[in-house]
């Protein structure tokens, strides 16, 4: 072969394999568009999350069986229509609830029986996902499977209780170590549970979990939840009530959702008494919880219309809030006295919680207001008899009243009862007569040495 000839053949065979790994690149990426575009196509038709897989080496970080078990608490009132939706969003999760105890607190329009009819279509499916969830959390380990219980639904006798009250019985009845509240109208988005247990497995110690707020309905804001502190907590409430909670964390509270409390913001109740607790919190940083919201809706509806609740749940934490703020409260309360709704909780709540000295003391402020004031002498003795040793309030309130119809005992006991409780730089702080914020005027003597100073 000539020299010509070779160099030919050369650039011939050249030219074939510069050809042959251009097919071969073109061939790849032709490949490659069609895997993506096969995967976009899928997210069209299949859903996002897909069960947990048993054997998943995650779930061995979750320690005993019982460790990783969730019971869903569902109160319901006023929501036939939403209560199914919700049961599905539950039983759709990827990591499934142990258990789902849904509360109908006396709802009128037959709540109780959409939730078990709901509830029997899922019993087959819920019934596969608790063995599986068995399974997943013995991690091939011969020991006890976890103790469940049933989904049910449990009911109340009428007057309703309200949601507080709901909460509480149930979670008393559940066994699983996590429990999380949803609303009856509420939904979850299905691997909430999953990437939150995920955080639990890796953090034991983990006792609080949350995740952001999408709301839907008519509205579409999102709620980006800000991380737990407890000054958040003191101010306005920090989490959505579906948060996951351990159950022993809820039983260290003294109160769990504050029955005591007059209807709204039952859920901030919870969380200024976690204050007090060793709290390890963990955001989830994904819109994984879903609020209907709906302008007309009694909550909301009830919370516009008796904005003095917010005052009285301060009263309830007087260990938590400056003197100032709270006699800033009282001024308030004094002046406008309760509206009807919420003077009829605060007398349920005398009733109920007779050892508490919060509904004693709301109704006499509001007797007072209302220039009923031996009903309210009344009222503020019973608090003063029933009050922790910290609370200040029943004492000053007594003192004042005391003052004004000029009963000098009972001022001068409660005065002095004031005395052991405040130091002298309160008293000169807080019993200043030429402020109308303050107490001035209540305990003369005091008064008088303010003034001197």
């Amino acid at each position: 072969m000539t020299k010509g000839a070779r160099d030919l053949f050369g650039t011939r065979v050249q030219l074939s394999r510069v050809r042959s790994r251009a097919r071969t690149v073109a061939v790849l990426v032709l490949a490659g568009s069609v895997a993506l575009v096969f995967i976009w196509l899928r997210t069209l038709v299949a859903p996002a999350d897909q069960p947990v897989a048993g054997g998943e080496p995650w779930l061995k970080g979750l320690g005993s069986a019982r460790d990783g078990t969730i019971t869903v608490i569902v109160p319901c009132f006023k929501q036939r229509a939403f209560i199914g939706e919700t049961l599905h969003s539950l039983a759709a999760q990827t990591y499934p609830p142990a258990s789902i105890t849904v509360v109908d607190d006396a709802s009128p329009d037959g709540c109780a029986a959409e939730a078990v009819r709901v509830l029997l279509d899922l019993r087959p499916q819920r019934a596969a996902q608790r063995a599986a969830l068995a399974q997943w959390l013995r991690n091939g380990v011969d020991v006890p499977a976890p103790d469940f219980r049933d989904d049910e639904v449990l009911t109340t006798e009428p007057p309703s209780r309200g949601v507080a009250a709901a909460r509480n019985r149930a979670i008393r009845l559940s066994v699983s170590a996590w429990i999380c509240c949803v609303d009856a109208d509420d939904l979850l988005k299905p691997s909430y549970f999953e990437l939150a247990m995920r955080e639990v497995a890796v953090e034991p110690a983990l006792n609080l979990l949350y995740a952001n707020q999408q709301f839907f309905g008519e509205s579409s804001w999102r709620w980006d939840v800000p991380e737990w502190s407890p000054q958040a907590a003191v101010a306005a409430g920090p989490l959505p009530v579906s948060a996951l909670l351990r159950r022993e964390l809820w039983s260290a509270t003294p109160y769990g959702f504050d029955e005591a409390q007059p209807r709204g913001h039952e859920d901030w109740s919870l969380w200024l008494q976690l204050v007090r607790l060793p709290v390890r919190a963990k955001k989830l940083p994904n819109f994984l919880l879903l609020y209907r919201f709906r302008a007309s809706s009694k909550k909301r509806t009830r919370e516009a219309r008796n904005p003095e609740v917010v005052r009285l749940l301060r009263t309830l934490y007087p260990d938590l809030y400056p003197p100032r703020a709270l006699l800033d409260d009282h001024a308030a309360l004094l002046a406008g006295g309760l509206t009807p709704e919420v003077l009829a909780d605060a007398r349920v709540s005398r009733a109920r919680a007779s050892g508490r000295s919060a509904p004693a003391l709301w109704l006499g402020m509001h007797s007072e207001h209302a220039g009923l004031l031996p009903d309210a002498m009344r009222e503020y003795a019973a608090a003063v008899e029933t009050r922790a040793r910290y609370d200040w309030q029943p004492l000053l309130r007594l003192a004042c009243l005391a003052a004004r119809l000029g009963d000098q005992p009972v001022n001068a006991r409660a005065c002095g009862a004031l005395m052991q409780l405040w130091s002298e730089e309160q008293r000169r702080w807080y019993l200043r007569p030429d402020d109308s914020a303050s107490a001035g005027g209540c305990c003369p003597a005091a008064d008088a040495a303010a003034a001197a100073s």
